[in-house]
């Protein structure tokens, strides 16, 4: 007859590890709002584009909510060509009053988030929000979005009017 060993009891610690609701990122306040300003089809007209060989760009809308200001833009790449963003800039510029320019110091706007592209594919349409923490600015300066082409020379500017700021939609 053979001897059968005796029957070991194996035992396996198992370790169970809880992750804790801070370490998952969440999503701020301000980037479901943006979500729905994406969504929105602005109510600024058309007047306050700009088109550069072939690039067209639109300030759609502003809204303020959570603390932040939303910029809602729209950009058309109308070529057959991708355009690669090399910069994107916010800068306030005086506004020129008749024959005097009026010396004001320039201010740049950093957003806190953004949903823009690394490139506008050809023949394509795009809506870009840049979410701001709340600014103003005078009545003799305007903010200009400065959109710069990699390895091109097709710069985008587009004017953000201060009325636009202070008149900015409410969203929730």
């Amino acid at each position: 007859n053979k001897e059968v060993a005796p029957f070991e009891e194996v035992t396996k610690s198992v370790e169970v590890t809880t992750i804790s609701t801070d370490t998952i990122p969440q999503k701020e306040d301000y980037q479901t709002t943006a979500e729905r300003v994406l969504k929105k089809n602005g109510s600024i007209n058309n007047r306050n584009s700009a088109y550069v060989r072939g690039i067209e760009g639109f300030v759609k809308d502003v809204y303020v909510g959570n603390g932040k200001i939303y910029v809602l833009l729209e950009i058309k790449n109308k070529t057959n060509f991708n355009y690669d963003i090399e910069s994107i800039s916010f800068i306030t510029s005086p506004i020129q009053k008749g024959n005097r320019q009026v010396e004001v110091e320039e201010k740049i706007f950093a957003p806190v988030w953004s949903n823009q592209p690394q490139q506008f594919e050809k023949k394509s349409t795009k809506k870009l929000v840049y979410v701001f923490d709340k600014f103003n600015i005078s009545d003799n300066k305007t903010l200009l979005f400065i959109m710069n082409e990699i390895d091109g020379e097709r710069t985008l500017i587009l004017e953000v009017k201060p009325q636009y700021i202070i008149n900015a939609n409410i969203i929730r």
